[in-house]
């Protein structure tokens, strides 16, 4: 399977994005604010904006990340949703929960969070009950400083992007800085089965604020590894491996391949300037 950088995939969304949005320009179409039904979802979509295109023109972002993950999962689950963008991987996931299941999902971004509230909102009120959003910056404890900006937009019309992932900032304005040891206190969570975090370079920092968390309830977690954005905050994969490796995790592949604690062999999976999304579990639970 051909694996790409991260801007390569971005080139390859933009080119087919122009065309369909110049076919719908062409046909008096909006294009900057439209709401579809996608896979049983309602979404209020920017299809300038790469993530809300993918999800009108593939039914979702990250498909096969959401599908590894969903497979997981019991209905039950209680779920910390870090790096919760406008809901793509937290509304679908919902649709599998059910009784005491549960999605708590962060977002720093007002741009971002206001955007996840409102698909939220205009869903099933059966959906709406399962999910708590918080405006937060998750980091490794609570007096962290906050970014004035997170990479949170991927809209096209953008003249100022990341040089690698093509991320616009926005701003974090009414966000505050919580650790995940502070948001089991704060909830007063009894057991949390699962972290998903995708927060570009800032999984490190969410993890050394999540210590107490791991210990007692022995999460899964799935996240993203990327080296370069890791290395724009003085971090690496290499730490980030060390440190869950440390408390006692092996790692998985969404393909199912067992990396155990090989940090080589997860280094070399990692496509050059690319992603990859990956399972880490805890030892004792393996079968």
């Amino acid at each position: 399977m051909l694996k790409f950088s991260t801007k390569t995939n971005y080139r390859i969304v933009y080119n087919v994005q122009r065309v369909v949005l110049f076919s719908m320009r062409l046909f008096r179409r909006n294009t900057s604010n439209i709401r579809v039904v996608r896979r049983g979802l309602r979404w209020q979509l920017n299809l300038h904006e790469v993530i809300d295109f993918l999800i009108f023109f593939t039914g979702g972002f990250d498909n096969t990340g959401v599908r590894a993950f969903t497979r997981q999962i019991k209905s039950n689950d209680v779920i910390i949703d870090v790096g919760g963008n406008v809901g793509s991987f937290c509304l679908p996931v919902s649709k599998q929960l059910e009784g005491s299941g549960k999605l708590f999902v962060i977002e720093p971004s007002s741009y971002a969070s206001q955007k996840l509230r409102t698909n939220i909102a205009i869903n099933d009120v059966v959906l709406r009950d399962r999910i708590q959003v918080i405006q937060a910056f998750a980091s490794s404890h609570q007096k962290a400083p906050l970014p004035e900006g997170i990479h949170a937009s991927w809209d096209i019309t953008a003249s100022q992007k990341h040089q690698h992932h093509c991320g616009v900032l926005t701003s974090t304005e009414g966000a505050i800085t919580i650790t995940l040891d502070s948001l089991v206190q704060r909830f007063d969570l009894k057991r949390v089965d699962w972290i998903k975090i995708d927060v570009d370079g800032y999984e490190h920092d969410v993890l050394a604020g999540a210590q107490e968390l791991i210990r007692t309830f022995r999460p899964n977690i799935f996240l993203e590894l990327c080296e370069y954005s890791l290395n724009e905050h003085d971090k690496s994969v290499r730490c980030v491996i060390e440190g869950l490796s440390a408390m006692e995790y092996q790692f998985v592949g969404m393909n199912g391949k067992h990396f155990g604690k090989d940090i080589q062999k997860i280094e070399d999976s990692i496509p050059k300037m690319g992603t990859i999304n990956i399972f880490a579990k805890p030892i004792e639970t393996q079968s």
